[in-house]
C-alpha cells in the first residue's frame, strides 16, 4: 500500500479486513478507492455490495453485487446477496431467480438453498420448499436449519423434539444463535425468535430476544456466566438495546466483541464505563488482559480486585504471579505463588510458577524439591518442566563448584541430564539432545579436581556435539555457543572459538544470544538489553562466569 496506493487487490483486501473488524466507514472507502481504480474489479464489488447491505444502503449493495456476477469468482456468493436482499425486501420472485442463478454456478450453495426453502415457505409453496430442503439434508445430514423449517410447515412437540434433539454438540447454544443470526440477516426475525425461545437461556439469548421481539430488556434476569460473544450481530443488538439500557454486562459483552476485532479504542471505552460498578471476578480480569500492554497500573488493580473477588479461583493467583515475575519483582511473587501452592497443591500450573519464583529468588535447592514432586500433564511442547529441572540441578552444581565440592558438583550434573517421567515430557532422540552446557561443566568439575582423563573425556564431547541448524542454514542461535568456543579455547583452539562466534553473530545481527556470547569470549561483561531472551543455559552460564570472575580475585 505505501509503495503502489492504487493497488485494487491490496484495497480489496483491505476493505475485507475493515469490513470484519465492523469498522463499515474505513471498509467503504477502500472498496470505493478500489472501484475507483478499476471499476469492473469482482472482489471490490462483492466488498462494497456486502458493506452496503450491512449499512443498509440497499441500492448501492446491488450495484456491488450485480457486478461482481460478471466475474466467476464471485458469482455465486454474489447471487446469493442479491437473493437475500429481495428476500428482506419481500420480492419473492427476484429471490428465487437470484438463489437459482447461484445454485446453477454452485449446486453446494447452502445459503441460496436456504434461502430458496425460506421463500417458498412465504409462498405457500410446500413441494418445492420440500425439494429444497431435502436437497439440503442430502449435501448435510446435520443441516438444523432444514428441521427447523420443517417444523414451521408442521408445528407440532414431535418435530420440535425433533429439531432440538438433533443439536448435541458442546455449546448448544451457539447452534442456536447462528441460525438465529442467519434469519435475522435475512430480515425474518419472527422465526429467529421462535427458534431462539427453545435455546438454552442466558444473557446473550435474552439480549436477542429482547431486540427481536422490540421488547424491553430485563436486567435482573442477565447472568454474566458462560457467554461467549464474538458475533458482528451481537454488537448491532448491543449497541441498539445500550440506547436504551446503561447496564455494566451490556457495555463488557460490547467490549469483549470489539475487543475481539481489534477495535481497541471503542473497547476501552466500554471497559471504562464500566467502572468499578461490576461484581464479577471475571470483568476485572478481562480488563486487567486487555490493559497488559498499556496500562501496567491499571491492569495490577483489576487483578487484584478479581483476585479478592474470588478467592475460590487459582486463575488469578496465576495471572499475578505472572504479573510480579514479568515485572522482575520475584520476591512478590514468591509470596502470591506459596500462598496459592498451599491452597491448590495439585495444581501442576500454579506448582510450576511457584517453582519459577523460587528460582528467580536463587532458591534452587527448593526448587528442586518441589520439582520432585509436581506432576506435569504430558502435553505438546511441554519442555518447561524439564528445563527448570535442568536449570536447578546446573545452579546447584555450580554452588557446589564454588564451595569445591566437585564430587557433589558431578552429581548434580549427571541428575540434570535424566528426563523424569512426571515432567511431562519424554526424553528426545540422543541426536535432538544438547548437552554442550553439561559436558563442559562435567569439564570444568573433573579439571579443577585434578581428573585429567575424566575432564578430557566431557571436554571432547563438547567438542563433538553436532551443531543444530536452520533450515536455510545458518546456525540457530544459543547461549551453548559460547560452550563450543570455551570448549575450542580449552582444546587450543581459540582463534577457532573466536570465528564461530563471530560468525554466528554475521549471521545474527539481531539476536542478543549471539552478541553476548562474543562479547563474553572476548572478555567483556555485556549488560544485555530488556528484550534479551534470558534462558536457562544463558543463566546457568552468567552464574559460571560469576564464579570464574570470583576465583580470580
Amino acid at each position: 500500500m505505501l509503495k503502489n496506493p492504487d493497488y485494487v487487490p491490496a484495497l480489496a483486501a483491505l476493505s475485507m479486513v475493515y469490513y470484519r473488524s465492523m469498522q463499515y466507514g474505513e471498509a467503504l472507502a477502500s472498496a470505493r478507492k478500489a472501484l475507483s481504480v478499476d471499476t469492473y474489479d469482482g472482489e471490490s464489488n462483492y466488498y462494497y455490495g456486502l458493506i452496503n447491505a450491512r449499512l443498509g444502503n440497499i441500492a448501492d449493495a446491488k450495484d456491488g453485487f450485480d457486478i461482481s456476477a460478471m466475474g466467476i469468482e464471485y458469482r455465486s456468493a454474489a447471487y446469493t446477496g442479491l437473493a437475500n436482499i429481495y428476500l428482506q425486501q419481500q420480492e419473492l420472485d427476484k429471490a428465487v431467480m437470484y438463489a437459482r442463478k447461484s445454485i446453477e454456478f454452485n449446486k453446494y450453495a447452502v445459503d441460496a438453498w436456504q434461502t430458496l426453502a425460506v421463500v417458498y415457505r412465504l409462498q405457500n409453496n410446500k413441494a418445492l420448499a420440500y425439494a429444497a430442503l431435502d436437497t439440503l439434508l442430502q449435501q448435510d445430514p446435520l443441516n438444523h436449519f432444514s428441521r427447523f423449517e420443517k417444523y414451521l410447515w408442521q408445528p407440532s412437540p414431535e418435530n420440535q423434539q425433533t429439531f432440538t434433539g438433533f443439536i448435541r454438540n458442546e455449546m448448544p447454544r451457539e447452534t442456536f444463535l447462528e441460525l438465529a443470526a442467519w434469519y435475522r440477516n435475512s430480515g425474518q426475525n419472527k422465526e429467529a425468535a421462535k427458534m431462539l425461545s427453545w435455546a438454552p437461556s442466558n444473557a446473550e439469548t435474552l439480549y436477542w430476544l429482547a431486540y427481536l421481539n422490540n421488547k424491553p430488556l430485563n436486567i435482573q434476569e442477565l447472568k454474566p456466566d458462560m457467554v461467549f460473544p464474538f458475533r458482528q450481530e451481537k454488537a448491532e443488538i448491543l449497541k441498539n438495546i445500550l440506547l436504551k439500557n446503561d447496564y455494566w454486562l451490556l457495555k463488557y459483552h460490547l467490549a469483549l466483541i470489539e475487543w475481539n476485532y481489534g477495535n481497541m479504542a471503542d473497547a476501552e471505552k466500554l471497559f471504562s464505563s464500566c467502572g468499578e460498578t461490576p461484581d464479577y471476578a471475571p470483568f476485572y480480569a478481562s480488563r486487567s488482559s486487555f490493559y497488559s500492554k498499556t496500562d501496567s497500573v491499571q491492569m495490577l488493580k483489576d487483578l487484584v480486585k478479581a483476585r479478592d473477588m474470588d478467592k475460590t479461583q487459582w486463575r488469578y493467583g496465576r495471572s499475578l504471579i505472572s504479573y510480579y515475575l514479568g515485572k522482575d519483582q520475584p520476591a512478590r511473587a514468591l509470596d502470591i505463588s506459596r500462598e496459592y501452592h498451599q491452597r491448590f497443591p495439585e495444581n501442576y500450573i500454579i506448582g510450576m510458577l511457584h517453582i519459577k519464583s523460587l528460582m528467580r529468588m536463587e532458591l534452587y535447592a527448593a526448587a528442586n524439591e518441589e520439582l520432585k514432586k509436581i506432576n506435569i500433564l504430558p502435553n505438546e511442547g511441554a519442555t518447561e518442566g524439564h528445563l527448570l529441572y535442568k536449570e536447578s540441578y546446573l545452579m546447584m552444581a555450580i554452588a557446589e563448584m564454588g564451595r569445591k565440592k566437585y564430587s557433589k558438583a558431578l552429581s548434580y550434573i549427571a541428575a540434570s541430564r535424566l528426563w523424569p517421567e512426571q515432567l511431562g515430557v519424554g526424553k528426545p532422540y540422543p541426536e535432538d539432545i544438547d548437552e554442550r552446557l553439561e559436558d563442559w561443566l562435567e569439564y570444568e568439575s573433573n579439571r579443577l579436581q585434578g581428573k585429567t582423563a575424566a575432564a578430557k573425556m566431557a571436554l571432547n564431547k563438547a567438542l563433538t556435539t553436532k551443531i543444530p541448524l536452520k533450515k536455510n542454514g545458518m546456525k540457530a542461535p544459543s547461549a551453548n555457543y559460547l560452550v563450543s568456543a570455551l570448549a575450542l579455547k580449552a582444546s587450543g583452539q581459540e582463534k577457532e572459538g573466536l570465528e564461530l562466534l563471530k560468525k554466528l553473530a554475521e549471521e545474527n545481527p539481531q539476536n542478543g544470544l549471539a552478541l553476548w556470547s562474543l562479547a563474553v569470549y572476548s572478555g567483556e561483561t555485556p549488560d544485555p538489553s530488556p528484550e534479551f531472551k534470558k534462558d536457562e543455559n544463558y543463566r546457568v552460564l552468567t552464574r559460571l562466569m560469576q564464579l570464574y570472575k570470583k576465583s580470580t580475585k
